[in-house]
Order: C-alpha cells, then structure tokens, then sequence
C-alpha cells in the first residue's frame, strides 16, 4: 500500500511539473517586437493550403521560452 501511495503522489508531481511548463501560443501581429535570442524549434507549413499556421519555439535574450503562431503563405498546389 505504502508503494502505491508513493508512486501517486510522484505522479501528481510529475503532472504539476509539467504543467507549470506549459507555454501559452502568443499570435504575431504585423509589426510586433520580438525577441529572438535562439529557435529551438518550428513546425512545418502546410505546402498544400494557400495559408497555413506555423508555430515557432524560442529563447529571449532572458532565456525565457516562447511560442510565436503566424502564418505563412503556401503554393496552394499539390503538384
């Protein structure tokens, strides 16, 4: 029994850690300031839509971690 509670209560922390985690997507505006010390990472475009979202993972100068969602403007075609 002692396990079990063992084992829930580090779960519980594992949850709790890995929502304090959790980065809000802030949407880019045209014109917008922003800092960009170092990408960590990007999804890819949707080639096939004329406009498909794209979201970029980075660091700030603080190395504080952000998620940037814009969009990016596709061919439109498949071929």
């Amino acid at each position: 029994m002692y396990k079990i509670l063992i084992i829930g209560a580090l779960s519980a922390i594992g949850f709790a850690a890995q929502a304090a985690e959790t980065t809000p997507v802030v949407h880019y505006n045209y014109g917008s300031q922003v800092d960009i010390a170092k990408v960590i990472s990007q999804t890819a475009p949707d080639e096939y839509k004329d406009v498909s979202p794209v979201q970029l993972t980075y660091l700030d100068s603080t190395g504080v971690r952000h998620i940037m969602e814009y969009d990016v403007v596709g061919t439109g075609k498949s071929g």
